[in-house]
């Protein structure tokens, strides 16, 4: 059984506001060369996520589809070929989720780790609808850009909606969408274009996280995405906004972990949790001292504790 992301959460914030960390490429940098892991060795794949998670001990454990699927399409370049063989703009996108070799193997390592993290929580990070329907015609294309519209993120939902049923028997707790920055979801009827992916989620008892809202914008409670990333101006400004509390959606809050110290302790105790995404060159040395500093100063006080 998967652990609930939201009860994770609930538990973890009567002592402490939790601490999700990415530190996928960070990792890769100091543990692999700045390599990806031999995705097609399972063991291999998995070990090397334990030996990260044994590094940063963040509260939440991400693996990361897109890269994936970028190390898959490198191995098997037929692939790549079958991805354009036609025009149409959501081809690629399709043809590289049905490939059944690599739902087969992503599977096996979504397995080995649910099963070494039973009370973790385990989050499938993807690209958005959106960005990924994108990625995947400009890379069978081999161009660099290409007009996407809100219709384009609804069909690429249904596939993505589609690629995510087959891994409906794993432990998984969440899926976080994620937009580059300013280029995400700007309205609530955005959102709804993801729809099959909510309703698969919802289906499957996942909690959606979204990552890249453009501008102020933070999704309703009502669209069905559990939590948001926000950064410190977003998250302010919701906070200082005049909206119900039915109407904030829980946060994680996005921080540098190197400057952490410049945010306002308001700001830090009204998150949910913390998400910071730990860069490449930092040393080790300083990443263990910044982490332990930020989960001292999120200890809270009975008086303090808010869970969503």
């Amino acid at each position: 059984m998967a652990t609930d992301l939201q009860h994770h959460f609930q538990q973890l914030a009567q002592s402490q506001v939790p601490l999700w960390i990415d530190g996928w490429k960070y990792g890769l940098a100091l543990l692999n060369d700045g390599q990806q892991p031999d995705w097609s060795d399972t063991a291999a794949t998995v070990a090397y996520l334990r030996t990260l998670q044994g590094l940063v001990k963040s509260d939440v454990i991400t693996l990361h589809v897109e890269d994936f699927y970028t190390y898959w399409i490198e191995k098997h370049p037929e692939l790549l070929v079958a991805m354009g063989e036609k025009r149409r703009l959501g081809f690629a996108l399709r043809t590289l989720l049905a490939d059944a070799d690599a739902r087969q193997q992503l599977d096996a390592i979504i397995f080995g780790l649910c099963e070494g993290y039973k009370d973790t929580p385990v989050v499938l990070a993807l690209p958005s609808p959106k960005q990924w329907i994108t990625k995947a015609h400009c890379t069978a294309k081999a161009i660099n850009n290409v007009q996407v519209t809100w219709d384009d993120a609804e069909s690429a939902s249904m596939y993505i909606a589609d690629f995510l049923r087959h891994f409906s028997q794993r432990a998984i707790s969440g899926i976080l969408l994620q937009d580059n920055a300013q280029c995400g979801p700007n309205s609530d009827n955005d959102i709804a274009r993801y729809q099959p992916i909510l309703n698969i989620a919802d289906n499957y008892q996942w909690h959606v996280l979204i990552d890249g809202c453009q501008g102020d914008y933070s999704p309703s409670p009502r669209t069905g995405i559990a939590y948001s990333l926000q950064s410190i101006d977003t998250h302010s400004a919701q906070q200082n906004s005049k909206f119900s509390p039915d109407d904030i959606i829980a946060t994680g809050l996005k921080l540098d972990l190197l400057h952490w110290r410049q945010v306002e302790r308001s700001a830090l105790l009204s998150a949910h949790f913390y998400f910071s995404t730990l860069p490449l060159d930092a040393k080790p040395e300083v990443i263990l001292e910044k982490i332990a500093e930020l989960k001292n100063a999120s200890r809270l006080t009975p008086q303090e504790v808010s869970c969503p």
